[in-house]
């Protein structure tokens, strides 16, 4: 997948200083009127409602006696037949993906397909198995095939590979990821999928780098062996974690727009376009993002956007605070500025949920809508004494505005009884389109 553009502005400020931050203006109602968008983006017939949990636990209890992730069958090897990207293909097609994944995974440079299909579908059947197959990661983008001129019927495929330079056949590197995913995973088998969901996103957040002019950013083998990739490279490494721990996964693909403006031109853009031209389209924001099923329901983590990077290349800025913002969002909220046209075309049964049972941020009762709330929310923080980062969803837009504005009058409060906090090392960050706000405590010893 290509990926011109890096993801969404963000800001990070001391918090004397009361910088204004750019905000992400979300969606209005005017866009679902346009037919195409509205198939795109609001295919929900028989939507849920936003499932709100009835009380507000901590961590510790919300992970008790919840449903448990299964061991995945084979140490987590896809089955194709049940893959969101597979399963509604036919008898045959299904077949030929067998074959070509069997023929591709032992390194063979010629695969004879043992059914016909034809040249106009092994295209997109290829696309589909490397989205539902994050194993595939040795493979180039262009494929060359053998067919009949006269029926367009393939007859053999001829993959071709990527090459890297330690002399290991590809049998041996996807055992290698396996080796590695089950060092990574193995304290993970039999806690809670809502704990495993956050282990996954905090563990590839922590070792992998966001690094556009990677050797090989697009691949699972990029993001967990070289710890260097872009958006498809952290969305395919997200599912084959999940796959070890037995947890249904879905990358989605498509593009995240910056701003309003640049939705609006894609959407438009989008409407006439006919399916074969959505394959090939470029929107030039071209973004790939996970949806994981969690205890029964479908949620949504963008990994890449949960691990910012400084617009100004500041090598001292932090946003590990924000490194949860877009974990296991609903539906609705994952898509502002979004579309998923590659996913929705391939797979039109992509779920699409607005469940909040298992957001962090509603899980664990750190969900907020007054002044009075975020300025209570603070002091016990402050009170707390510890250094760290913490967060706090904000949903009243006004209230998440002025963000920057009320922590800054509770901490010089604070500081009229307690000369302890280090200013120096103060600093705050929000996410505009997640309504959530940050900030790094620190105390001088």
């Amino acid at each position: 997948m290509k990926k011109k553009k890096r993801r969404l502005k963000r800001t990070v400020k001391r918090i004397s200083l009361f910088v204004l931050l750019f905000v992400i203006v979300g969606v209005g109602l005017f866009f679902k009127k346009i037919p195409f968008v509205a198939a795109l983006l609001d295919q929900n017939s028989g939507q849920q409602e936003a499932i709100i949990p009835s009380e507000q636990v901590s961590f510790e209890q919300a992970t008790q006696n919840q449903p448990t992730a299964v061991d995945a069958k084979q140490v987590g090897i896809l089955d194709y037949q049940n893959d969101l990207y597979i399963r509604n293909l036919s008898d045959a097609q299904k077949q030929v993906a067998q074959t070509l994944v069997d023929g591709m995974k032992a390194g063979q440079s010629e695969i004879e397909l043992n059914q016909p299909i034809q040249l106009d579908e092994i295209s997109e059947l290829y696309q589909r198995l490397k989205l539902a197959d994050p194993e595939l990661f040795f493979l180039a983008d262009q494929q060359n095939y053998e067919y009949s001129p006269l029926t367009q019927e393939v007859k053999v495929f001829h993959p071709n590979y990527i090459e890297y330079d330690d002399g290991l056949t590809i049998p041996q590197r996807i055992e290698q990821l396996r080796q590695l995913r089950n060092s990574i995973i193995q304290d993970w088998h039999g806690r809670g999928e809502y704990e495993c969901s956050v282990l996954m996103n905090d563990y590839l957040v922590d070792t992998i780098t966001y690094q556009p002019q990677a050797a090989h950013e697009h691949n699972l083998y990029g993001a967990l062996v070289e710890r260097q990739a872009v958006c498809d490279g952290y969305a395919l490494a997200y599912k084959y974690l999940a796959d070890g721990l037995g947890m249904d996964c879905v990358v989605i693909t498509g593009s995240a727009y910056e701003d309003k403006a640049g939705y609006q031109q894609g959407m438009s853009q989008l409407q006439s376009l006919n399916a074969q031209q959505i394959m090939q389209w470029d929107s030039g924001y071209r973004h790939a993002w996970n949806a994981i099923q969690i205890d029964g329901h479908w949620y949504y983590t963008d990994v890449t956007y949960n691990d910012p990077v400084s617009l100004d290349h500041d090598e001292q800025a932090d946003f590990s605070g924000l490194k949860e913002a877009f974990t296991n969002l609903t539906w609705q909220d994952m898509m502002q500025l979004r579309s998923a046209e590659m996913s929705l075309l391939l797979a039109p049964d992509l779920p699409q949920e607005n469940a909040l049972d298992a957001n962090v941020f509603y899980r664990n009762g750190l969900v907020i809508q007054t002044e009075n709330q975020a300025r209570d929310w603070l002091w016990m923080e402050l009170n707390d004494h510890s250094s760290r980062w913490v967060n706090i969803k904000v949903v009243d837009p006004a209230v998440f505005e002025r963000m920057q504005e009320i922590a800054s009058e509770v901490l010089n409060e604070y500081a009229l009884y307690d000369d302890s906090l280090n200013w120096d090392t103060l600093q705050s960050v929000k996410q505009d389109q997640t309504g959530v706000f940050a900030i790094y405590l620190d105390w001088n010893e």
